[in-house]
């Protein structure tokens, strides 16, 4: 028999030996024992010894910041977040089902002992020129009120008939003379916003301190605790779901192109990598709680059924055979042959 013949023989016998592991009823121990195997190895080799830094920054660059997303991807997410904001489950789930009281009073607790963030919260709003516009339309309407209050004339005698009389009297000697009343007032207004804005900043700053406005914030948890999810959609439809994903997506695409997002994945890769490159791969595994038994149920439950696809296509076996024929049709291998 000549070497060829020989070798076409090893190819198929190999072929079908190792065909016969991937199908037969001995697949678990074969992912067992390289499983255990590849622990074992995993023990002895350190994460800085096996990728560096740089390429997986490389990798997060390409798939994070470089990569073009198929036009595809944003239309599936927008029909995914349809079908996820329509489902039915959030008729039955409450806010209190997915925040918890004892959350919903820690995260309440953390965001009152942030003073600093808090006050400067409330400095940037009412120092803001919306946040003045209306103080000056509260003081206007609140002194245009008071002139105007039919309850303020009856408590003056005989106020109600001299207001008419002298309503009539002033819109014949001077028709303009309201308009300059009310320009006065919105003067008046203007005049005191500031002093007002500061005392308003010292009343936010004082209430958000007290303990009323924590009692405030749980009686408001209290009263929408229970609250639906699906009650959103009365206020939300689905083309303003889908407007906002879109300016959502839009954004991302404008994020990808700054300094400061890829400026922060390779922050955060380097400190992964000084955190655990010293450490070996099994150590980084238990780290982040994978165990060998996640790792062997995750292949005992998709490797079998893409297996057993390709090999009721026909594509089994020629996998296999591409993979091994490159040794039986070498040299060496002919080589060895030659000396048997």
């Amino acid at each position: 028999m000549s070497k060829t013949d020989l070798a076409t023989q090893l190819l198929d016998a190999h072929v079908a030996f190792t065909k016969q592991q991937l199908t037969g009823p001995g697949f678990e121990a074969l992912v067992g024992r390289n499983l255990d195997a590849t622990m074992a190895d995993a023990e002895q080799l350190k994460l800085a010894e096996v990728v560096a830094a740089k390429d997986v920054k490389a990798v997060a660059h390409t798939y994070a910041l470089d990569m073009v997303l198929g036009g595809a991807v944003p239309a599936l997410v927008g029909d995914m977040l349809r079908k996820l904001f329509g489902h039915k489950i959030n008729d039955k789930t409450r806010l209190i089902d997915l925040i918890p009281d004892e959350t919903f009073d820690e995260w309440l607790d953390k965001l009152i002992e942030l003073k600093e963030a808090r006050e400067a919260l409330i400095h940037v709003t009412v120092t803001s020129p919306v946040f003045a516009a209306l103080i000056s339309e509260l003081l206007y309407a609140g002194a245009r009120g008071y002139v105007t209050d039919s309850k303020v004339a009856d408590r003056i005698p005989g106020a109600r008939s001299a207001l008419k009389i002298g309503a009539k009297m002033a819109s014949r000697a001077k028709p303009d003379l309201a308009d300059a009343v009310d320009s006065k007032l919105r003067a008046y207004a203007k005049a005191n916003t500031q002093s007002s804005l500061a005392a308003s900043e010292d009343f936010l700053r004082g209430m958000l301190a007290s303990p009323a406005f924590r009692d405030g914030l749980h009686d408001m948890w209290d009263e929408y605790k229970t609250t639906p999810l699906g009650e959103m959609r009365a206020y939300l439809a689905d083309d303003d779901l889908e407007d906002l994903f879109v300016i959502g997506y839009e954004h991302w695409q404008h994020l990808r192109e700054t300094k400061w997002l890829r400026a922060l994945i390779d922050a955060g890769i380097d400190q992964f990598f000084a955190s655990f490159k010293k450490h070996s791969l099994r150590e980084l595994l238990d780290a982040i709680g994978v165990t060998p038994d996640h790792i062997r149920a995750d292949v005992q439950r998709f490797l079998p059924p893409v297996i057993a696809s390709l090999d009721n296509k026909g594509l089994l076996d020629e996998l296999i055979r591409r993979n091994l024929a490159p040794f039986y049709e070498s040299d060496a291998a002919k080589a060895l042959l030659g000396k048997s």
